[in-house]
């Protein structure tokens, strides 16, 4: 059912879907050429050990959430990638090779999105993963923060690491 799943992880206690695994399902070019975030409900048994079916193996038969873009193919990463639930029940994605972040509810719908650029206007950094804080983060408690312009990168060039500037 996955093609090359990245940064899956339990849903923490306290957010929509805790203790389901989410995860990004990065696709195959060939087989299944768009990505997708998916969310499982994994059938543990009282005794915590996963049950074992010889007809249809391990659970679950399928995710019980996914977010699957419109058009599919307008998220598509082979490799790297990531997702994480947040407080509000909305899903933030990392699409890698697009250098991408977007934000989506739960029934599928865009909040946001943004695309890394370089100084240039040109697009094709490559991110990981990412990460977002949201209000109250206690990291941030006594920091001011307001936003200070366009953030843009030099242009990308291979073996480089690129330092983060504000314009």
């Amino acid at each position: 059912q996955l093609y090359g799943q990245h940064n899956a992880q339990w849903i923490a206690s306290g957010l929509p879907g805790a203790g389901h695994i989410l995860l990004f399902d990065n696709g195959d070019a060939g087989a299944r050429p768009y990505s997708r975030v998916v969310e499982l409900e994994s059938p543990a048994s009282a005794d915590g050990s996963y049950p074992y079916d010889p007809a249809t193996g391990y659970g679950p038969s399928g995710p019980v959430w996914q977010y699957v873009a419109t058009p599919p193919e307008s998220v598509f990463s082979p490799i790297i990638s990531g997702a994480q639930r947040l407080a509000s029940g909305n899903t933030f994605v990392t699409v890698g090779t697009a250098g991408r972040f977007l934000e989506v509810t739960p029934d599928g719908q865009t909040v946001w999105s943004y695309t890394v650029t370089d100084t240039a206007g040109g697009t094709g950094y490559l991110i990981f993963r990412a990460l977002r804080y949201e209000p109250g983060y206690d990291g941030l408690a006594e920091q001011t923060l307001a936003p200070e312009g366009v953030l843009r990168l030099p242009p990308a060039s291979a073996g480089t690491r690129a330092t983060i500037q504000r314009y």
